[in-house]
């Protein structure tokens, strides 16, 4: 349980969506190499997993389904791909890999009611199984929703709880920066190796 609550936490989805993180995860732990071999291979015996290895909740762009009328009536000038987040693998029976990605468009999750307590959103959102997904990991992996998440569970009245805010809100002193206490510090040590010892000093202490 710890594990699927870390996933949707760094997501930045509800607990609703709990069934499809908790595949996540699992699958994730099946296909991680320990000495040089992983569970999938032992169970299917065919190599380490081939699918692309990336964060549950991470931005990526995909081919929506157009069973869905939403999706086949789109411009026809529009990109054929759509930016959405990474929900999951799809896997069969036996766990095997159909060779096809859980997803979610962007554009589904405009209005997602991202309180940790809201219920049911897994049942509402439409969730696509795709076989071709983008990810542009080159600035590292993007999580769509978690800014949002955090304004809504970790927030005051929309007021971020972090050191600056918390110097205003509660009437804490502000932090010393790092800079000025590496400097202060410095300071210190170079005064304290100028001065002489005592039994250095020329000036003899004795009866006058």
């Amino acid at each position: 349980m710890g594990g699927t609550r870390t996933v949707l936490e760094a997501a930045g989805l509800p607990g609703c969506f709990w069934p499809l993180a908790s595949g996540y995860f699992c699958h994730m732990l099946n296909i991680q190499l320990v000495d040089g071999d992983c569970c999938w291979n032992k169970r299917h015996g065919k190599g380490e997993f081939k699918g692309k290895r990336i964060p549950f909740g991470c931005a990526i762009d995909f081919l929506p389904n157009k069973t869905k009328t939403k999706w086949r009536t789109r411009n026809k000038w529009s990109s054929t791909s759509v930016p959405g987040i990474f929900m999951g693998y799809k896997l069969l029976p036996g766990h095997t890999w159909s060779f096809e990605y859980y997803v979610a468009a962007i554009e589904d999750l405009f209005d997602l009611d991202l309180s940790s307590d809201a219920k049911g959103l897994d049942a509402r959102l439409s969730i696509h199984t795709v076989r071709e997904i983008v990810v542009d990991n080159l600035k590292g992996y993007i999580f769509p929703l978690k800014a949002k998440y955090d304004a809504k569970n970790r927030s005051v009245d929309g007021i971020p709880l972090v050191m600056e805010d918390a110097t205003v809100i509660f009437g804490w002193p502000p932090p010393v920066p790092l800079e000025d206490e590496l400097a202060d510090a410095s300071d210190h040590a170079r005064r304290s190796q100028s001065q002489k010892p005592p039994w250095e000093n020329n000036t003899r202490v004795g009866n006058t």
